[in-house]
């Protein structure tokens, strides 16, 4: 059918249509609607009559009552445009040629139809019933040890399995026992934390006798020490197969196995963020990152859950870009390390998630949103597609304060700028810009603080979002670096740290459902320490599990000037015993002493020292 035609069946002339000056545009004329008939818009481009002629080849011979079939069955009202009824008409004509169904190509586009994100300026509705329906940690019958607490994470059967693995790793390198057992790790961890607290310049200082650290060297040789140290290893290397190998984590992979089954077993908390943490390091490693922005630059990145107390329940080490590119509609490999961190919150149960514009994305809030898990996170407005909020500069006009805010009407997420020295983009599920409230901050012009208003969901992600950076800031307070050659060391003592601090966090959390007074950080490590190394004293001490006595140290016993210099009475004999000359820098021993002063003094035909100590002082 011709364009004229379908121009007939709308009740339109071609008169009542403007064309641009150019002659490819078109735009409805103001005076085509007197008659208060709809305008069905004509195409985009002007067709030349070749162009027109190819593309409607195919539907003329479409019946007319096929025609107006396929328009009712696109839409029920008659505001179709005109450029919709024509790629219908062209795909039932592909389709009869092809002996396809129909159906096909209109659920393709149905549900491309569905998958388009559309942002609106409506308010914000937030969902029905956002409380927490997880289980609530009961109040303990009486309070754990430091040392009960610390097994929740690393426990016994880990300890020894890196006492037998230590033991066939020394074996296999010198040929010789090490004869190492759980008890005397547990000694070498124990006096790893009090390094931590005392903080030498060295480790050999702790043996030195100008440093010496009695707690250190009375309960394990300093070489026993350093070649444990060098020693401690996780896996038989000879049993790891190729596979296995292409982990770059491997030698410490059940070390790390372990801890993080531990730290499954934890009670979740409500609140919950995920960040990424620095250990320090700036040797060598395929696994070594640089982050410009982080205090510590140069180290291994790992990836983190904790809860808003700072408790930790997730990590990983992040081992390098894997080289893959994610698909569109997928998400990205930030939104996976997510999705990988929350795989032991319940679904479901109404738990909240923060993180920062790293991860955050839309398709990774529906993804948890549809698993009961709620999210607030800053984004990067790059990452949101066709959602246009005001500018920074059309806000700054307005002042700090200043808040826009748009819907995504399918999945009922938020984003909100708030303007507050910048502007500030952040991505809900479960809270919206509303109520605002009032927050202070210091004014450069006025010179005083002043009161700015604040979303809701900035309060709500500065009060929840910091629970790795707590963590991280703990770990730092009393760890104790020790040089090793393997680079994977560095992430074991740092482990080890974390999970003496969560043991730490865990504690206080038991006293506070006691309702009793909890310990400090560094006290919680003094007892731990001394839990650990107390019940058996292995490994030769270094100098006894007593000072030594002092040595003697003889001293010259010399009398007063006003007695050796009066020249009266000093006559000499002969002594039984041989003594020591008493006369300055004199090393000389003798019998001849002065019966007056009572001091050995050398008379012979080489030297006369008794002539000297009694004539000069």
């Amino acid at each position: 059918m011709a364009e004229h035609d379908l121009l007939e069946l709308s009740g339109l002339t071609d008169s009542e249509f403007e064309y641009d000056s150019d002659g490819s545009d078109y735009c409805p004329s103001s005076e085509s609607n007197d008659s208060g008939d709809e305008i069905l818009p004509s195409p985009k481009k002007k067709k030349t009559p070749k162009e027109s002629s190819k593309q409607t080849s195919g539907d003329e011979d479409i019946p007319l009552s096929r025609l107006f079939s396929i328009h009712h069955d696109a839409s029920d009202s008659d505001d179709e445009p005109l450029i919709s009824v024509q790629r219908q008409i062209r795909t039932s004509s592909t389709a009869a040629t092809t002996g396809q169904p129909t159906n096909r190509h209109v659920e393709e586009e149905l549900s491309q139809a569905l998958d388009e994100i559309v942002w609106q300026k409506v308010p914000f509705m937030k969902p029905t019933d956002v409380s927490f329906k997880g289980d609530v940690e009961a109040a303990p019958n009486q309070l754990k040890t430091p040392l009960e607490f610390f097994r929740e994470m690393v426990t016994d059967s880990l300890i020894e399995h890196v006492a037998e693995q230590t033991n066939i790793y020394y074996t296999q390198k010198t040929g010789n026992p090490l004869a190492t057992t759980k008890v005397e790790i547990d000694l070498l961890i124990g006096l790893y934390l009090r390094m931590g607290l005392i903080q030498c310049y060295a480790v050999r200082a702790f043996w030195d006798n100008d440093t010496r650290i009695a707690g250190i060297a009375d309960h394990m040789a300093r070489n026993r020490f350093q070649k444990l140290m060098s020693h401690v290893h996780f896996v038989n290397n000879l049993e790891v197969s190729e596979e296995e190998k292409t982990d770059k984590l491997w030698r410490l992979r059940p070390w790390l196995d372990s801890l993080q089954n531990s730290l499954k077993k934890l009670p979740q908390e409500e609140h919950s963020s995920v960040d990424e943490v620095m250990v320090p390091f700036k040797g060598r490693s395929s696994v070594k990152q640089y982050m410009r922005n982080k205090p510590h630059k140069w180290g291994f990145k790992l990836w983190g859950r904790a809860g808003a107390s700072g408790t930790l329940y997730e990590f990983d080490v992040y081992q390098g870009a894997s080289g893959q590119q994610s698909k569109p509609g997928q998400l990205s490999k930030t939104s996976e390390v997510v999705l990988s961190m929350t795989q032991n919150v319940p679904d479901g149960q109404n738990f909240k998630l923060f993180a920062d514009n790293l991860f955050t994305s839309l398709n990774l809030v529906k993804r948890l949103k549809d698993r009961g898990i709620y999210y607030v996170g800053t984004v990067r407005m790059n990452r949101l597609k066709e959602c246009q909020l005001s500018s920074e500069k059309e806000m700054k006009k307005t002042g700090r304060g200043a808040v826009d805010s748009l819907v995504e009407t399918k999945s009922g997420c938020v984003v909100v700028r708030w303007f507050d020295n910048r502007t500030v983009d952040l991505l809900s599920s479960y809270i919206g810009p509303e109520p605002l409230t009032k927050v202070k901050r210091y004014d450069k012009k006025q010179k005083s603080m002043i009161s700015v208003e604040c979303p809701a969901v900035v309060i709500e992600y500065n009060k929840f979002m910091g629970g790795i950076d707590l963590h991280d800031s703990l770990t730092a307070l009393y760890r104790y670096h020790i040089k090793s050659r393997r680079w994977y060391m560095y992430i074991f003592f740092y482990t080890l740290n974390m999970m003496v601090v969560n043991a730490w966090l865990r504690h206080r959390h038991h006293a506070r459902l006691l309702k009793i007074s909890s310990m400090k950080l560094s006290k919680f490590q003094v007892m731990l320490s001394n839990q650990l190394i107390n019940p058996s004293k292995v490994g030769r001490p270094s100098l006894g599990n007593t000072p030594p006595a002092p040595k003697h140290v003889y001293r010259r016993k010399i009398p007063a000037p006003e007695l050796r210099l009066d020249n009266v009475g000093h006559l000499p004999e002969i002594s039984a015993k041989r003594g020591r000359c008493k006369q300055k820098n004199c090393p000389g021993y003798t019998q001849i002493k002065c019966s007056k002063c009572d001091s050995f003094l050398c008379l012979t035909k080489d030297k006369n020292c008794y002539a000297r100590f009694h004539l000069y002082a």
